[in-house]
Formats: structure tokens, sequence, C-alpha cells
């Protein structure tokens, strides 16, 4: 076997991976905060667009 895949071995294999499962679960956990934060900025932006049209059509309905 060649001498380059003897180096490391299972121990700095083994390290590796657990950095980066480390890397992937804080990307995945920070893509999770973003897309919370985008649909709650969207409900909201939703509810007062909501109550716009709310208070619009009472204004009209009002005039009618």
């Amino acid at each position: 076997m060649p001498k380059s895949r003897n180096r490391g071995g299972a121990k700095e294999h083994r390290a590796k991976v657990k950095k980066r499962n480390a890397r992937v679960l804080s990307e995945k956990n920070a893509f999770r905060k973003e897309y919370t934060r985008m649909m709650e900025q969207k409900i909201e932006e939703m509810k007062a667009q909501g109550q716009s049209e709310e208070s619009s059509s009472e204004d009209s309905s009002q005039s009618a």
C-alpha cells in the first residue's frame, strides 16, 4: 500500500468527519433561522396588506 494512504489513518478520518458533521449542522441551523426570519417577515407583510385592504373596503362601503 502506498505511504500516502497510511497518513492520518482512522483517527484523523474520524476527526475530519466530526468536523464536517458539525459544519453541516451549523449550516443547516443557520439556514433554518434565516428561513424562519423570512417567513415571519412575509407574514407580517401579508398582515399589514390585509389590514390596509380591510380599511380601504370599509371606507368604500361607508361612502356607498
